[in-house]
């Protein structure tokens, strides 16, 4: 082969350590490069849960090689090194150095993640899940000296393996598990029932057929699990065993463990959540083609009512990736319809008349192609004159301009309002002073939303209040539309009636609870007003000169 050609590889397991190995028995004489984003190099993974965890293995029995074996075959090991893109016309790796390295061969070996817990409680000290040699360390600090109450959430590999190991440490064990056999998927309920039966001779406490509602804990430290019925099992530590997930590499082909097609855009996110609160709710906008036939036929069988403008041109699709590994959300948007000038009036009259029945009327999402940047700001100002509050969820031009026609409410994330004010935001002083230049270029009252923070500016008789609003991060499944159901729970509660600190913690009870499901604007309303229970209300005081 020619000595010429540069061979990467991403990935610093076992599979790529594999591969390298081959490629040099094939007679590969190139360079080869392997990239581990861990400070590690290739290891295989069995010995984390079994005998290095328990003390009994080195370092040795869990590396692929030895140091020494990379030089002596010319295989360059980047440890610490992740690749962040790939131009795949360059034939170029970007590294998380910021280097870009040639490759005329590259082999994707990124192996998988575990899957995380979505459920309260899961980010406590304390909870651990095991994929890697630093987790399998971290574990065994807890777990060598023994008398620790380990609880394990799952019964496949990882979780019975722990088990016997902890067990052997002189540990107490109590295994949590939803199926009613450990392992049957894995291997059929004979073995799975022999497996069971050997780890409760052991001394390990095995449940099934019971499901984890969250985990509790105290000062920051997990103490417990509490199941759905209420009972608390008490824990020192925690370990999550429910699966894995492969890792995405953006430019290449995934399967999708799991998908959803549904009506979407934030108007609809915003008319699907208050549906769910019982709020009295009528979704309109322009629909076009066999998409715009979906959309209004999903909406009948959620039975939200809706009247949109028929348009000539197709309404567009949207598509949303979630990496429930590295907790990310990579939204993909077309350009959208072309809108003609008729369309538009038509949409103006119909708002004038869906009017006459509404509280509020809320404008959301970005604005087609061709329609101009003014078109909210038109709209509020028409509304405003006959009595309507409005309220405007959008961004760019369209929010600037809609902010000046003095609406209701508006309701930015953290980056649209810094776009508003014309500055980054860093700490409480920035948002408050977002709030106050938002409120003078017009808005009557404001919401900046974050994460898991909600910041409040309410004109209240007369008087400027301003409030901040924070949850305990939930673990998300998807964070899509979690702002929509937010803007939802506030208006919902503003509807029923209730102060606007009360709308706000409603609110954020409801986007905390809508991120555990898959689906914008979607979740269960029971759960956003447990959450909301916890949400902390402080009222802030303005900044003064």
């Amino acid at each position: 082969m020619s000595t010429e050609q540069n061979f990467v590889i991403v990935g610093g397991g076992l599979a790529g350590a594999s591969a390298a190995e081959e490629l040099r028995k094939q007679g590969f004489d190139g360079s080869v490069t392997l990239l581990a984003s861990e400070k590690h190099e290739p290891y295989i993974r069995p010995p984390l849960s079994k005998g290095y965890l328990n003390g009994s293995d080195g370092l040795d029995a869990v590396y692929v090689h030895p140091s020494e074996w990379y030089a002596e075959n010319h295989i360059d090991v980047k440890t610490g090194t992740s690749a962040t893109s790939i131009d795949r016309a360059a034939h170029e790796v970007t590294l998380s150095t910021g280097e870009k390295l040639p490759y005329d061969k590259l082999l994707l070996a990124t192996g998988s993640s575990p899957r995380h817990l979505p459920i309260e409680g899961a980010d406590l000290a304390g909870v651990y899940y095991l994929r890697t040699l630093d987790d399998s360390e971290a574990l065994q600090a807890e777990l060598k000296a023994g008398g620790k109450k380990l609880v394990l959430v799952g019964s496949g590999w990882i979780g019975m393996e722990v088990g016997a190991t902890a067990r052997t440490l002189g540990n107490e064990v109590t295994i949590l598990e939803r199926d009613p056999i450990p392992l049957a998927n894995a291997l059929g309920d004979e073995l799975g029932t022999l497996f069971a039966d050997y780890h409760k001779e052991k001394g390990v406490v095995l449940r099934t057929s019971l499901i984890v509602d969250k985990i509790v804990g105290a000062d920051g430290h997990v103490n417990g699990v509490a199941l759905d019925g209420g009972e608390i099992v008490p824990a020192d530590l925690v370990l999550v065993g429910i699966g894995a997930v492969p890792n995405v590499q953006l430019g290449h082909r995934h399967r999708a463990s799991a998908s959803l097609t549904s009506a979407g855009g934030k108007g609809i996110n915003v008319a699907r959540a208050l549906k769910r609160l019982d709020s009295p709710v009528i979704a309109t906008g322009l629909a076009g083609g066999r998409t715009g036939d979906r959309i209004i036929d999903e909406l009948a069988t959620e039975a939200i009512l809706n009247d949109f403008v028929r348009i000539g041109d197709e309404s567009r699709t949207s598509t949303a990736v979630v990496d429930p590994t590295a907790g990310t959300l990579t939204e993909i948007y077309e350009w959208g319809p072309a809108v003609r000038r008729t369309e538009l009036d038509l949409l103006l009259e119909k708002l004038h008349y869906l009017s006459r029945v509404a509280s509020f009327v809320v404008f959301s999402g970005s604005l087609p192609r061709d329609v101009p940047a003014d078109f909210y700001a038109d709209a509020v100002r028409d509304l405003s004159r006959r009595g309507i509050q409005c309220v405007v969820d959008s961004e760019g031009e369209p929010l600037r301009h809609a902010v000046e026609a003095e609406p209701f409410l508006v309701s930015p994330n953290q980056p649209e309002a810094e776009s508003l004010v014309g500055q980054e935001f860093s700490d409480d002083d920035d948002f408050l002073m977002a709030l106050d230049a938002i409120a003078d270029q017009g808005a009557r009252n404001v919401l900046i939303t974050q994460e898991t923070t909600c910041f409040g500016l309410f004109r209240v008789e007369r008087t400027l209040r301003r409030f901040r609003a924070s949850i305990a991060r939930v673990e998300p499944v998807a964070s899509v539309g979690a702002g929509d159901v937010l803007l939802a729970g506030f208006l919902a509660a503003r509807f029923n009636g209730q102060p606007f600190d009360e709308a706000l913690r409603q609110g954020v009870g409801c986007a905390a609870a809508s991120v555990v499901e898959l689906g914008p604007g979607r979740f269960d309303p029971r759960e956003a007003s447990r959450l909301a229970a916890g949400v902390e209300l402080e009222e802030l005081q303005p900044i003064t000169a």
